[in-house]
This record gives C-alpha cells, structure tokens and sequence, in this order.
C-alpha cells in the first residue's frame, strides 16, 4: 500500500511541476480556456481570442493557483461572427 508521505510528496511534485510550466496550456473550447499566457499579458490573449472567434476578445487570467491562460469571452461556435465580418470585407461574398 502506498503511504501517505509517497502521495503527498507526488502531489507536491506536481504543483511544482505546473507552477513552472504553466504557461504552457493546450486548447480547450469547452472551457473557454486558449493557450499559455505566464509573461505574456492580456494584449497577447485579445489576439488569440479574436482568431479563435471570441466576440468579447480575451484577458490573461488564472483560472486556477497553477496556471495561467487566456480566457476568451464569448467563442463563436457557429463561425457567423466570423463570416459576417468577411461580408463586411468583400461584400460580394454576400449568398
């Protein structure tokens, strides 16, 4: 049976683990959470947020004590953001 001082030195590991490399965060649409932001502020997130189609855009947040991630506001799902911006651009694309 593992011992309780095995397990919490793990745990312990892994918080550390996580505070370093917590700018590093793969995508995650169902949470609303894009990317690794540790250093890089909410000027970085706003940019990726808007090419994932954020209406609202995006700020760098901590969405937990060990990491730190852009969190965009109000993702479009259906692409209709998106599309009528192009429609704006070229109007010719107008159906």
């Amino acid at each position: 049976m593992i011992s309780v001082q095995v397990i919490f030195i793990a745990f312990i590991s892994i918080i550390a683990f996580s505070m370093v490399c917590g700018g590093n965060v793969f995508p995650n649409r169902e949470l609303g959470i894009l990317y690794g932001c540790k250093g890089y502020g909410n000027a970085f997130c706003d940019k990726v947020c808007k090419m994932h189609l954020a209406r609202g855009g995006g700020r760098c947040g901590e969405p937990n004590p060990v990491m730190w991630a852009c969190e965009c506001i109000d993702i479009d799902e259906d692409n209709g953001y998106f599309l009528n911006a192009l429609e704006k651009q070229c109007p010719l694309l107008k159906g």
